[in-house]
């Protein structure tokens, strides 16, 4: 913890087989006190382990892991099963002479259709895959194949002065079918001109990077009050209006209110809507909701009472 591991002959750190250890973070690996320092290796090498936490959610966990000669961090197992389960989150991973993550020290591993069965290193996590992102706040958009449950998401930003920033992390649920769409808005504001990347963190463990995608200013260039980020992330035409009333799946919902629900405007069944009410001791209203919206539920005591609290 807080140690600079650089300069050396081989690679930086090296965590083999044996009792999981304490976790690395807050290190400087390939990055002396003031500039570069690379290892002649990988930054951080996981050969034939499991059930590492690599960094951590607060700041002070990350690692900054950069200029070595070889992947950022390197996860390789002699078995399918043997180096697994090793989640590396919040890190600043940049400027190694090979890919930030390798799983399985060939190069970057292609996503295969859900449910994501192969195995190796990490389970071979799939990466998210990024359709677009803007400024304003940040606004990214993408989509998710992998195994039904929860998945975590982290989201960074290379910027033109060559840094990297952390924009955040956040839950995203992935249905029996195993594909998700999804929208995310951080407050953490990436420069014009950054590219943007992202890994997923399963029980499996961490993807490596998804490929990067340019991060553009926000705007609405057709004029119909839903941003071009929303609409492309969503397979609508920026360029085009959809003009009011447009509903593009169908549902009775349309586009520009789906926008503002922050539901899926080529989905039929995706939009705000009251999925179930159940009495008993108290009662309970299912709707499916945004992170990213408020909600307000009123009641009345019937149809026609015109009274509504």
């Amino acid at each position: 913890e807080n140690n600079i591991v650089s300069g050396n002959s081989l690679g930086g750190v090296l965590l083999q087989s044996g009792p999981v250890q304490a976790p690395p973070r807050g290190n400087r690996i390939g990055v002396g006190s003031t500039a570069a320092l690379p290892n002649t290796g990988p930054g951080l090498h996981l050969l034939d382990t499991a059930d590492h936490q690599i960094g951590g959610p607060a700041a002070a966990d990350a690692n900054l892991i950069a200029f070595n000669a070889g992947p950022g961090v390197l996860v390789v197992g002699s078995t399918p099963t043997s180096s697994v389960r090793n989640r590396i989150q919040g890190n600043l991973i940049y400027s190694n002479a090979a890919q930030e993550i390798d799983l399985g020290g060939d190069g970057a591993t292609a996503n295969d259709p859900a449910p994501d069965a192969d195995a190796g290193a990490n389970g071979l996590q799939n990466h998210p895959t990024l359709t677009f992102a803007s400024v304003g706040a940040t606004n990214i958009s993408g989509n998710f194949a992998g195994a039904p449950g929860s998945v975590w998401l982290e989201f960074f930003a290379r910027t033109p002065a060559a840094g990297v920033v952390y924009l955040g992390g956040t839950n995203l649920f992935v249905p029996p079918a195993g594909q998700a769409a999804f929208s995310f808005r951080f407050a953490t504001v990436a420069p014009v001109g950054s590219v943007i990347r992202a890994t997923a963190t399963t029980a499996d463990g961490t993807s490596e990077f998804s490929p990067a995608i340019g991060l553009t200013a926000g705007s609405d260039s057709d004029g119909d009050l839903m941003p071009d980020w929303w609409e492309a992330g969503h397979f609508l035409d920026p360029a085009v209006s959809n003009a009011v009333g447009s509903d593009a799946d169908g549902d009775g919902a349309s586009d520009l209110e789906e926008w503002i629900a922050d539901t899926i405007p080529t989905a039929s069944d995706s939009l705000l809507r009251i999925v179930a009410v159940t009495n008993g001791a108290s009662r309970t209203v299912l709707v499916p909701s945004s992170g990213l919206r408020l909600y307000s539920l009123e009641s009345a005591s019937g149809p026609a009472s015109g009274i509504w609290t």
